[in-house]
Protein backbone atom coordinates (compact mmCIF):
# COMPACT_ATOMS: atom_id res chain seq x y z
CA UNK A 1 0.00 0.00 0.00
CA UNK A 2 1.40 3.37 -0.99
CA UNK A 3 0.84 6.33 1.32
CA UNK A 4 -0.35 9.67 0.02
CA UNK A 5 2.56 11.26 1.85
CA UNK A 6 5.91 9.49 1.75
CA UNK A 7 7.61 9.28 5.12
CA UNK A 8 10.70 11.07 3.81
CA UNK A 9 8.83 14.29 2.98
CA UNK A 10 10.26 15.89 6.12
CA UNK A 11 13.73 15.67 4.61
CA UNK A 12 12.65 18.23 2.00
CA UNK A 13 11.72 20.86 4.59
CA UNK A 14 14.28 23.63 5.04
CA UNK A 15 16.35 23.52 8.20
CA UNK A 16 15.52 26.48 10.49
CA UNK A 17 18.25 29.05 10.98
CA UNK A 18 19.70 29.90 14.38
CA UNK A 19 17.89 33.24 14.20
CA UNK A 20 14.54 31.51 13.57
CA UNK A 21 15.09 29.07 16.42
CA UNK A 22 16.10 31.88 18.80
CA UNK A 23 12.90 33.74 17.87
CA UNK A 24 10.80 30.61 18.50
CA UNK A 25 12.46 30.08 21.88
CA UNK A 26 11.94 33.73 22.88
CA UNK A 27 8.28 33.50 21.83
CA UNK A 28 7.84 30.26 23.82
CA UNK A 29 9.34 31.77 26.96
CA UNK A 30 7.09 34.82 26.60
CA UNK A 31 4.00 32.61 26.16
CA UNK A 32 4.98 30.63 29.27
CA UNK A 33 5.39 33.84 31.30
CA UNK A 34 2.01 35.16 30.15
CA UNK A 35 0.28 31.85 30.90
CA UNK A 36 1.92 31.58 34.32
CA UNK A 37 0.93 35.16 35.17
CA UNK A 38 -2.71 34.38 34.32
CA UNK A 39 -2.62 31.15 36.35
CA UNK A 40 -0.97 32.94 39.27
CA UNK A 41 -3.59 35.70 39.27
CA UNK A 42 -6.45 33.23 39.25
CA UNK A 43 -4.88 30.82 41.78
CA UNK A 44 -3.99 33.49 44.36
CA UNK A 45 -7.50 34.88 44.01
CA UNK A 46 -8.78 31.44 45.07
CA UNK A 47 -6.48 31.33 48.08
CA UNK A 48 -3.88 29.06 46.51
CA UNK A 49 -0.18 29.61 47.12
CA UNK A 50 1.93 29.90 43.98
CA UNK A 51 5.68 29.59 43.63
CA UNK A 52 8.12 29.34 40.79
CA UNK A 53 9.67 25.88 40.69
CA UNK A 54 13.09 24.79 39.51
CA UNK A 55 13.63 25.70 35.84
CA UNK A 56 13.97 22.82 33.37
CA UNK A 57 16.08 22.90 30.22
CA UNK A 58 14.67 22.81 26.73
CA UNK A 59 15.98 19.50 25.46
CA UNK A 60 16.20 19.48 21.69
CA UNK A 61 19.13 18.57 19.51
CA UNK A 62 18.63 21.58 17.24
CA UNK A 63 19.70 23.90 20.08
CA UNK A 64 22.97 22.02 20.34
CA UNK A 65 23.44 21.82 16.57
CA UNK A 66 22.90 25.58 16.20
CA UNK A 67 24.98 26.44 19.30
CA UNK A 68 21.98 27.91 21.15
CA UNK A 69 21.58 27.37 24.83
CA UNK A 70 21.28 25.88 27.21
CA UNK A 71 17.86 27.46 27.61
CA UNK A 72 15.93 27.13 30.87
CA UNK A 73 12.13 27.04 31.00
CA UNK A 74 10.23 28.24 34.06
CA UNK A 75 8.02 25.89 36.07
CA UNK A 76 5.17 26.68 38.42
CA UNK A 77 3.95 24.97 41.60
CA UNK A 78 0.46 25.55 43.00
CA UNK A 79 -0.57 24.65 46.54
CA UNK A 80 -4.34 24.40 47.01
CA UNK A 81 -5.92 25.40 50.33
CA UNK A 82 -6.70 21.68 50.81
CA UNK A 83 -2.95 20.97 50.86
CA UNK A 84 -2.79 19.35 47.44
CA UNK A 85 -0.06 20.32 45.01
CA UNK A 86 -0.12 20.89 41.25
CA UNK A 87 3.15 21.08 39.32
CA UNK A 88 3.29 22.76 35.91
CA UNK A 89 6.31 21.86 33.75
CA UNK A 90 6.97 22.62 30.10
CA UNK A 91 7.59 19.41 28.14
CA UNK A 92 8.70 20.74 24.77
CA UNK A 93 8.44 23.68 22.44
CA UNK A 94 8.63 21.52 19.32
CA UNK A 95 5.68 19.13 19.25
CA UNK A 96 4.03 17.62 16.20
CA UNK A 97 0.61 19.23 15.81
CA UNK A 98 1.13 21.90 18.47
CA UNK A 99 3.13 25.00 19.26
CA UNK A 100 4.45 23.65 22.53
CA UNK A 101 3.38 21.28 25.30
CA UNK A 102 3.19 21.66 29.07
CA UNK A 103 2.58 18.78 31.47
CA UNK A 104 0.50 19.39 34.57
CA UNK A 105 0.93 16.95 37.42
CA UNK A 106 -2.00 16.88 39.83
CA UNK A 107 -2.72 14.36 42.59
CA UNK A 108 -3.01 11.00 40.83
CA UNK A 109 -3.39 12.50 37.35
CA UNK A 110 -1.41 14.03 34.52
CA UNK A 111 -2.84 16.64 32.19
CA UNK A 112 -1.47 18.02 28.95
CA UNK A 113 -1.70 21.64 27.93
CA UNK A 114 -0.90 22.43 24.29
CA UNK A 115 -0.87 25.62 22.29
CA UNK A 116 -2.76 24.99 19.05
CA UNK A 117 -1.97 28.41 17.56
CA UNK A 118 0.32 28.81 14.57
CA UNK A 119 3.98 29.52 15.31
CA UNK A 120 4.62 33.09 16.46
CA UNK A 121 0.86 33.77 16.80
CA UNK A 122 -1.04 34.56 20.02
CA UNK A 123 -1.49 31.33 22.01
CA UNK A 124 -4.62 29.19 22.01
CA UNK A 125 -4.14 26.86 24.97
CA UNK A 126 -6.01 23.54 24.98
CA UNK A 127 -6.21 21.05 27.79
CA UNK A 128 -6.92 17.36 28.33
CA UNK A 129 -6.29 14.56 30.77
CA UNK A 130 -3.50 12.39 29.46
CA UNK A 131 -4.88 9.27 27.87
CA UNK A 132 -8.54 10.22 28.04
CA UNK A 133 -11.09 12.91 27.57
CA UNK A 134 -11.64 15.56 24.95
CA UNK A 135 -9.28 18.42 24.17
CA UNK A 136 -10.92 21.58 25.50
CA UNK A 137 -10.03 25.25 25.92
CA UNK A 138 -7.95 25.82 29.07
CA UNK A 139 -9.82 27.87 31.65
CA UNK A 140 -9.61 28.66 35.35
CA UNK A 141 -12.45 26.19 35.88
CA UNK A 142 -10.41 23.43 34.23
CA UNK A 143 -7.48 24.25 36.47
CA UNK A 144 -9.72 24.07 39.54
CA UNK A 145 -11.12 20.70 38.42
CA UNK A 146 -7.66 19.14 38.71
CA UNK A 147 -7.84 19.17 42.49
Amino acid sequence: MQHAYPLDYLEDLPEPTAEEVRAQVADWLERLDELYAAIETWATGQGWQVERGEPVPIEDERLERLAIGPVQQPTLVLHAPTGQRVSIRPKSLWVIGANGRIDIFAPGRVYVLIDVAERMAPPRWRFHRLGRGPIEPFTAEKLASMI
